[in-house]
């Protein structure tokens, strides 16, 4: 009564804000409906197909485990990259090492050093992660006419950039402590 010329109603399509709520919006649907509609109430059927819910919360499930997989795989592998550099960085300055320590540099100094050296290779390969990542999102938002989330994006690119710093300082602090505990005779005599 409320649409014009709309005199039969079969189906009824109704979208959940989440997977949880289902069961209960389905029994909330069929009290409106019975309640508005009593004399219909016997032919009134309302579906949720729990099934495919189910089956789709698997296969998110199962994709974000690989996301997130693959995530801790390429940060291991990234500070273990920037350690075994930093590492042969140490190894081929022993003998600079050594004569900065001749002179009164202290194992602060020579630790910090390393650490920033260690922190500027993270945050180069954030920054080229970072361009890449808005190159992707330009190319998205042209190919699927949408206009993304800039609030999201805008977090993501800070928790990278924090990230690297943090994984910079985690993957360096072995090489720099090695560094700056080098006797300064054993390492000016290193070749």
């Amino acid at each position: 009564s409320r649409i014009l010329n709309m005199y039969q109603i079969r189906d009824i399509y109704v979208r959940a804000a989440n997977w949880d709520v289902v069961s209960d919006l389905q029994h909330m649907m069929l009290t409106v409906l019975t309640s508005n509609q009593p004399g219909y109430a016997d032919g009134m059927i309302v579906r949720s197909f729990p099934e495919r819910i189910q089956t789709i919360k698997r296969t998110v499930f199962m994709v974000k485990m690989f996301l997130y997989s693959s995530l801790t795989v390429t940060l291991v592998l990234a500070g273990l990259g920037i350690t075994n550099v930093m590492l042969g960085a140490v190894r081929e300055r022993t003998t600079e090492i050594g004569l900065r320590k001749a002179v009164g540099a202290t194992e602060e100094m020579i630790m910090s050093q390393f650490l920033l050296e260690s922190v500027t290779i993270s945050l180069v390969g954030a920054l080229l992660g970072i361009a890449a990542g808005v190159v992707s999102v330009a190319i998205m938002k042209r190919m699927m006419e949408i206009e993304p989330a800039y609030l999201v994006l805008a977090a993501s690119l800070v928790a990278g950039v924090i990230f690297a710093v943090l994984l910079g300082i985690a993957s360096g602090y072995i090489p720099a402590r090695t560094a700056s505990r080098l006797d300064a005779a054993e390492a000016m005599r290193f070749e």
